[in-house]
């Protein structure tokens, strides 16, 4: 049965970077980063929140595309996220194997996150979005304990 590893973390923790470096560590595998996706499906819309229907479409279709293990970073980020990814654990077509969670200092993610993005708006999204995983992190945490094989905390990282 094909793997699934999750890289969770708010804007700027280095999450595209650690999944295209975990590609190389995970035999047969492909890295998809969910925003990219998205963006790229949307014709660059607003994608910040997809309801569960679309969610989950998108999320069949990275998995049913993809022969290989599947390494996705930024998904799931809200209770949305969870349910249907809940679902498709649960359907069995994929096993969760294991969710790596980048704790990243706030101050260093928006340095990074400023560094790639000039937009005047920037500094509020970030903060829009910091404050989403705020509020979420802790039911993601628990959720995606209960649903993969290991869940690992990563506090800092050096490339």
């Amino acid at each position: 049965m094909k793997k699934l590893f999750l890289i969770i973390g708010i804007s700027g923790s280095g999450k595209t970077t650690f999944g295209k470096y975990l590609n190389h560590l995970i035999e047969n595998s492909i890295h998809i980063s969910f925003g990219e996706h998205i963006r790229n499906k949307s014709n660059n819309t607003d994608k910040s929140k997809l309801d569960e229907k679309k969610l989950e479409m998108v999320l069949i279709e990275i998995l049913n595309y993809h022969e290989r293990n599947i390494i996705i970073d930024g998904f799931p980020r809200d209770k949305e996220g969870i349910q249907v990814l809940k679902k498709i654990i649960n359907s069995k077509i994929i096993v969760l194997e294991s969710v790596f969670e980048l704790n990243i200092d706030k101050k260093l993610c928006l340095e990074r996150v400023l560094k790639r993005n000039r937009d005047s708006q920037i500094k509020k999204h970030f903060e829009n979005r910091y404050q989403e995983w705020i509020s979420n992190k802790e039911m993601i945490h628990k959720k995606l304990k209960k649903l993969s094989t290991s869940y690992i905390i990563i506090n800092e990282i050096n490339y």
